[in-house]
């Protein structure tokens, strides 16, 4: 027994040493010079090998070293398709490691396995497969299935495995901040070349992130987390007051200079609901608010429409204007062109309403249900010019009116939890911590209504893992309740 306890205590250095190791051999291969781009992938092989073993090891500690390496993956060819390197192997290879822990009888199972959000994840990918049965195109759907697979498994059900004590989540945006930190000092002075105009966003924080709306989806992910640290005591925050906002300022930075209309939405909106969590109001409020605003946008339908016709801001001006251009759909080709993908994905939607056409079809079937009247000049039938721009209905058009349905239970139940956490956790660091991930991720859904990002790992880590945090926080709150009922009967 006592050389048993002795194992398990050396486990985390043995993994931390592997690590070490992992990032030297690493770091001398990439130093040794360029190798050809068919051999690119070969940069990431010693490192995932050597995480394997930790991960068998040490699954805790080698999740946490994926956080360090995850942001600063890039995207290589495989063949035809494309591959996250560090980042996507490192997934696959955990994601590995747990069915052999599986399999072997050492993987203890999740914590949350009863929990109604749980079986939500749960049956949101069985429905998927269910509609990739019925796919348009087969092999783009069990690519995609295989990548949702990856993704939902490790940053949900292994997650919540692994991260056993509610002490253990706030690592989670904890590690991965520190090297989007770094990112974000390597965009701004990129972008500082160009002298910080909007109009070369999109490519500055390439080659880590493709796109400046993934950047800044991000850096809006962690921006809750770090501003609600201030309000811990000393001890329990780590850094003092000037370096957590010296981290808030850079955070900051990163999400003006991505120059994201929807992020900076998504920022607003981060904002009121803190506010909202703050005062401490009810959430049937918040939700007879919502209902509220939606009757009377449904009411107003026809003079809201006649005057968002007038609107002429466009992109690339101040930063007032760019934030006022995301309502123009009268000259602003990029609102035009999102309009044109989402009456497509509409007209896929009536077209299959239960199965849809198929995960992760929806870029190369869209071409035929544009609307000649609504095509812009960035419109294409080939299906190389991105997707949906929609978290939802790229799941309605895809896999039907089941597989949205599905997801926004998955949302509403994980808002309804997380709340109650915010309200009625009995330790503040775990009411902040909860606060953290509701806001984030409330703020990602947000971001949601005009961008997709679940198939990119960056974002797909950071909001699996969030929910994955509430569930286990929920977990343990309902454990210790039932711990304590015996003592309240007596």
């Amino acid at each position: 027994m006592e050389r048993h306890s002795r194992i398990k205590r050396a486990q985390p250095q043995a993994g931390l040493f592997v690590l070490l190791f992992a990032v030297v051999i690493w770091a001398a291969i990439v130093l040794l010079g360029p190798l050809p781009p068919k051999w690119s992938w070969l940069l990431a092989l010693p490192l995932v090998l050597l995480q394997g073993i930790m991960a068998w090891h040490a699954a805790r500690q080698a999740f946490y070293s994926l956080l360090l390496f995850l942001p600063f993956s890039v995207y290589a060819h495989l063949g035809d398709s494309k591959i996250s390197l560090p980042g996507e192997a490192w997934l696959f290879l955990l994601g590995f490691v747990g069915i052999l822990q599986w399999i072997t009888g050492r993987w203890p199972g999740p914590l949350s396995v009863q929990h109604p959000i749980t079986w939500l994840v749960g049956g949101y990918f069985s429905w998927l497969v269910i509609s990739a049965l019925g796919s348009e195109m087969p092999w783009v759907s069990l690519k995609y299935l295989l990548l949702q697979a990856a993704y939902i498994g490790v940053f949900f059900f292994l997650l919540t495995s692994w991260l056993r004590q509610p002490s253990h989540w706030s690592w989670l945006p904890w590690l991965y901040t520190l090297p989007v930190l770094v990112l974000v000092v390597y965009t701004t002075w990129r972008h500082a070349g160009y002298g910080f105009v909007p109009q070369v966003n999109k490519n500055v924080p390439s080659p880590f992130f493709n796109d400046h709306t993934i950047y800044g989806a991000v850096l809006a992910l962690l921006l809750p987390f770090w501003a609600l640290r201030l309000l811990l005591p000393r001890a329990e925050r780590l850094l003092p007051r000037w370096a957590l906002l010296l981290i808030l300022i850079i955070l900051l930075t990163g999400i003006f200079l991505s120059y994201s209309r929807a992020v900076w939405i998504s920022v607003v909106v981060i904002f009121l609901l803190g506010i909202f969590i703050a005062l401490r109001l009810k959430v049937r409020y918040l939700v007879l608010l919502g209902l509220l605003l939606l009757s009377g946008l449904f009411f107003y339908r026809m003079p809201l429409q006649a005057r968002l016709n007038q609107v002429s801001s466009e992109r690339g001006g101040a930063p007032a204007e760019n934030l006022a251009s995301s309502a123009n759909i009268n000259s602003s080709v990029s609102n035009l062109e999102r309009l044109n993908r989402w009456k497509a994905a509409w007209n896929m939607f009536r077209e299959k309403p239960h199965l849809g056409f198929g995960p992760g079809t929806y870029p190369m079937q869209y071409g035929p249900y544009q609307d000649q009247q609504r095509m812009t000049r960035l419109s294409t039938y080939l299906g190389d010019a991105g997707g949906v721009h929609s978290e939802y209905l790229k799941p309605l058009a895809e896999s039907g009116w089941p597989a949205l349905l599905l997801f926004a239970a998955l949302l509403a139940f994980t808002f309804q939890r997380g709340m109650a956490l915010c309200y009625h956790a009995p330790r503040r660091q775990t009411r902040l911590l909860a606060t953290a991930f509701v806001l984030g991720l409330v703020g990602y859904w947000t971001h949601g209504l005009f961008n997709f990002f679940l198939d990119t790992d960056k974002t797909a880590l950071l909001h699996w893992g969030f929910i994955a945090g509430i569930v286990s926080l929920d977990t343990h709150l309902a454990a210790g309740r039932k711990k304590d009922k015996p003592h309240a009967s007596q």
